[in-house]
């Protein structure tokens, strides 16, 4: 098979198997190599990594709602222009627009869940909407989430890593350094929600100034709480989406020794058809070689019985020959 042709089956099986349900993906998968002729091909596919619940999720979320899934990363985009142009109004704007349509699209992801009967924990749902922040916040991470083929949940703000098919790709901005809360406030401090908000020192009181600096001090204490929480989070999704891979390899590996076995005994029965054939046959031969040793037999005594009578038939004719010759010799004198 041609590479191109290789790397179409692949791409449809990738396609089919991660829009599948998740209970089902492991069959699927086994299902899709199964039906790919390229040796290689069907190995890459075997290989596809069985996607975590929020990273599933959001390949739903990809396939059945592209539109609010391509307004969330061009909310994203109007939003780091807005970051470039210090433009603190706009994007104060855009993050309450960038929250809510991350609540539409969980909404969405909760009722996929529903009707396909797939359980959703808090965790689940949390690491979820940290994807779609994720895909807002970062380029590379939109196009990863716009695959619709995530193995596991993107991390935001760095923390975590995009997997597509299988394939760990690094999309994510470097993390952000711990802030140091003794540092005087700067100029403009990023709140929680990635909005500017000024803190100017000029016709501010000292009070307000300070009380600001504690504000931007807690908050970014809050931010790193957070993101510790949502690695600790990752870690663990990781660790039980580790265990199932292993619980879905042994699946496979049993599926693949119960086949193997069902081989075996269905050549086993086919030779022992077969090594009956050949005893049988084997008998019939032994019976036609006896009855052919007597056929030989009585042909070779009814050829002795043959040749005996044709003597006794030549003596007779000699007889006779003799017997007229007598009664001519007697007719002459």
């Amino acid at each position: 098979m041609r590479s191109e042709d290789a790397a179409l089956d692949i791409a449809e099986a990738s396609a089919r198997l991660y829009s599948a349900p998740l209970p089902e993906f492991v069959a699927t998968r086994d299902a899709l190599a199964k039906e790919v002729t390229d040796k290689a091909a069907a190995k890459r596919i075997r290989g596809l990594r069985k996607p975590t619940v929020p990273a599933w999720l959001a390949n739903q979320l990809a396939r059945r709602h592209p539109d609010d899934m391509e307004t969330l990363v061009r909310t994203g985009d109007e939003m780091r222009a807005a970051t470039a142009n210090r433009d603190g109004r706009r994007l104060r704007e855009l993050s309450a627009e960038g929250r809510q349509i991350v609540g539409t699209l969980v909404q969405h992801a909760r009722r996929i869940a529903d009707e396909t009967g797939q359980a959703v924990s808090g965790d689940a749902a949390e690491a979820l909407e940290t994807t779609l922040h994720a895909a807002m916040a970062d380029p590379g991470a939109a196009q990863v989430v716009l695959t619709g083929r995530l193995a596991r949940p993107l991390g935001h703000a760095g923390f975590g890593a995009a997997d597509v098919a299988g394939d760990p790709v690094d999309t994510m901005s470097p993390a952000r350094p711990e802030p140091d809360p003794s540092a005087p406030p700067s100029a403009d401090v990023q709140g929680t929600d990635g909005v500017e908000t000024a803190v100017g020192t000029t016709d501010q009181s000292p009070g307000l100034v300070q009380a600001s600096a504690d504000v931007a001090a807690a908050e970014a204490v809050v931010d790193q709480r957070t993101a510790e929480r949502l690695e600790a989070a990752r870690r663990l999704d990781e660790a039980q989406q580790a265990r199932e891979d292993a619980r879905d390899d042994a699946e496979t590996a049993r599926r693949t020794a119960d086949e193997a076995r069902d081989e075996l005994e269905r050549i086993r029965l086919e030779f022992e058809e077969a090594q009956r054939v050949f005893e049988a046959a084997q008998t019939e031969l032994e019976q036609a070689e006896a009855e052919s040793e007597r056929a030989g037999s009585e042909a070779r005594a009814a050829e002795h019985e043959l040749q005996a009578r044709e003597a006794e038939l030549n003596q007779a004719r000699r007889a006779a020959d003799e017997a007229r010759e007598r009664r001519r010799r007697a007719a002459t004198d």
